[in-house]
């Protein structure tokens, strides 16, 4: 497998969001290698795991209860978000929440617009096929080029509508052209897909 990774020209100095296309486990070991100094937001869920709790505090991750609600939200911006901003810190999130299986999406979480807004910087849309080469959650790597590709910067001052549905579409239609040819078979390219959270077994 070859990673190539596109656009780190369009990134801007000083602090920025990173939103990203997620496909793999991948995703973070390449954004960890591309940025330095770089914080990420995730769900309280991985706390669960032994040693990963005290691990992501001290990688500096935002993490934010994901059964909070507007509570979550509003701590994640007063506290560990004004303490990214204060120490320059670039931050990466994936706007879905979710792994999305190739060619389609998960509905993004409005919690990209909040972070948007009182971070007061620029937000940088990341697509990607890295899910080709290294499929979700498996350590199984398929051989070919990967493509992580830094798009333009979306620029502070939007409104919620206005913002989220350029930084979805933006994401979402450069990430469905990286798949080229290898779109896989069975499935309707750019379906949105139910919150796994919200089914029941």
């Amino acid at each position: 497998m070859k990673i190539s990774v596109r656009g780190k020209e369009r990134i801007p100095t000083g602090p920025i969001i990173i939103a990203a296309k997620h496909q793999s486990w991948g995703d973070g070991f390449v954004m960890f290698s591309q940025i330095d100094d770089l914080a990420f937001v995730t769900g309280d869920h991985l706390e669960k795991f032994p040693l990963v709790g005290g691990l992501l505090r001290k990688m500096g991750a935002i993490v934010v209860d994901n059964c909070g609600g507007a509570y979550a939200r509003a701590r994640l911006i007063d506290q560990e978000l004004k303490v990214a901003q204060e120490e320059n810190r670039r931050i990466l999130i994936y706007p879905e929440g979710h792994l999305a299986p190739i060619g389609q999406q998960y509905r993004y979480k409005k919690g990209i617009f909040h972070m948007y807004s009182a971070y007061n910087c620029p937000v940088m849309p990341v697509a990607t096929n890295l899910g080709l080469r290294w499929p979700q959650q498996h350590w199984r790597l398929n051989p070919g080029e990967a493509v992580v590709e830094f798009l333009d910067p979306i620029e502070p001052g939007l409104d919620k509508e206005s913002f989220m549905e350029r930084l979805e579409k933006t994401i979402e239609a450069r990430s469905i052209a990286l798949l080229g040819d290898e779109r896989p078979d069975g499935v309707v390219i750019g379906t949105t897909l139910p919150d796994p959270r919200n089914l029941t077994s």
